[in-house]
């Protein structure tokens, strides 16, 4: 990676997809939050106009801005973020998805001292093709890529082994403070969990590359075991009827909790 070689604060801008309430954002809304602000200044910008996290990223210092983008290839909201850029000359800019990676990679280039960081959230094989191509032919541009598991590294590795000494693997956290402990007892009784019973928590969006069909059919086998056990969905999106039919199919209705976005 290049180096940085500034008394000033270091800027950092997140690019990302949009400010719901799911994985990237959460991961990205913690480690601002836990940045040194001496040392660190934040910029959010956000390609569409979902708002729910904007409140706790500004609580956490960082500057919020909206693209407010109506589609993927709207014209004013690219011109805006290129403004952006070359207005604020950040140093290091995270990008989460391919498809809004690209055209920073692409404007590196002008901005030479600008670094790029991509992190890798889902499987490479998850991507349509188009994607899968396009990532691969402008990865060499980022000066880092993150993973958030060995599984998902070793799968692009094999595509571009000549950028591997760029490579890291950093797991995503999750934030837990007392309160949350201590009230664990109390939210799975509300939940009717059994004291006996084992709970398995899968947060996060309820779409394909996440792969909640496979955990809901791996956990029917463990109820045919004869395991103690419940399977908590939360999150929201396309499959979210689909997992309901697939569970009610292989008789784990009752075994299988669909929170929808939570807190």
């Amino acid at each position: 990676m290049k180096k940085i070689t500034s008394d000033k604060r270091i800027h950092v801008f997140y690019f990302i997809h949009d400010l719901t309430p799911f994985g990237a954002q959460r991961v990205a809304l913690y480690t601002v939050k836990n940045l040194d602000k001496n040392k660190f200044s934040v910029t959010i910008c956000s390609f569409w106009g979902e708002e729910t996290l904007a409140a706790q990223f500004l609580k956490c210092e960082a500057e919020v801005i909206f693209l407010r983008a109506r589609r993927y290839l709207d014209p004013s909201a690219w011109i805006r973020l290129v403004r952006f850029l070359f207005r604020m000359r950040p140093d290091i800019i995270q990008t989460n998805l391919p498809e809004l990676s690209f055209p920073v990679r692409l404007m590196s280039i002008f901005l030479p001292r600008m670094q790029i960081i991509h992190v890798f959230h889902n499987p490479f094989s998850s991507e349509p093709i188009y994607w899968r191509f396009l990532n691969i032919m402008t990865l060499r541009l980022c000066d880092a890529v993150v993973f958030v598991s060995k599984g998902i590294i070793q799968e692009v590795a094999i595509k571009t082994p000549w950028l591997k000494s760029r490579f890291f693997v950093v797991q995503n956290g999750v934030e837990i403070d007392a309160d949350s402990v201590a009230d664990s007892y109390r939210m799975r009784g509300e939940l009717g969990i059994e004291a006996d019973e084992k709970a398995i928590c899968c947060v996060g969006r309820l779409v394909t590359q996440k792969g909640q069909d496979i955990l809901i059919k791996a956990v029917a086998k463990l109820v045919k075991e004869k395991r103690r056990i419940k399977l908590v969905l939360a999150g929201d999106g396309e499959m979210l009827q689909e997992l309901k039919d697939m569970a009610l199919q292989l008789g784990i209705a009752d075994k299988t909790l669909f929170l929808g976005r939570s807190e």
